[in-house]
């Protein structure tokens, strides 16, 4: 039973978090450090946790999920930045990995790098220069090298 102290903390707790979770979806790492800041005590942060996971508000899985989709098709990121970037947010690799080796993931990831290749180049080729440019922008933006060079290839050849 928690006594009217805990019932004022936790409503500090929430009050803090309604316009930080009002922008965008968040992982429990950044509650948990957002929190953390605002000098919470260990147990009142688990117990503001508990109750946001059980309330769905908070859930690292449906987060990944829409990061992703979101990445790849209005962002046209590639998997190595995706993967960084859900790291430094504070996801399990373990889930990470899952998300990202599925096959209709890597399926859109292939499109879009295609797309955004076709956009770049001409049909008259590319020279060594524009090629190297082109191999580093997406390289940037987290596509692997020998995907980014097989479809520059397939592209060249016909």
């Amino acid at each position: 039973m928690r006594n009217s102290s805990e019932d004022e903390t936790q409503r500090e707790i929430f009050s803090s978090l309604k316009r930080f979770l009002s922008f965008r979806e968040r992982t429990e790492y950044e509650v948990r450090t957002h929190l953390q800041k605002k000098g919470f005590t260990p147990e009142d942060i688990e117990c503001a946790i508990t109750e946001l996971k059980e309330r769905e508000i908070i859930n690292d899985s449906r987060f990944a999920q829409l990061f992703v989709s979101d990445s790849i098709k209005l962002l046209r990121k590639g998997p190595v930045r995706v993967r960084r970037e859900l790291e430094s947010l504070g996801l399990n690799r373990e889930k990470i990995e899952g998300l990202l080796g599925q096959e209709t993931v890597q399926q859109e990831f292939e499109r879009v790098l295609r797309e955004e290749i076709r956009k770049s180049t001409t049909k008259s080729g590319i020279t060594p220069d524009e090629r190297r440019k082109l191999v580093n922008k997406f390289l940037r933006k987290g596509f692997e090298y020998e995907r980014i060079r097989a479809n520059l290839n397939e592209l060249i050849e016909s």
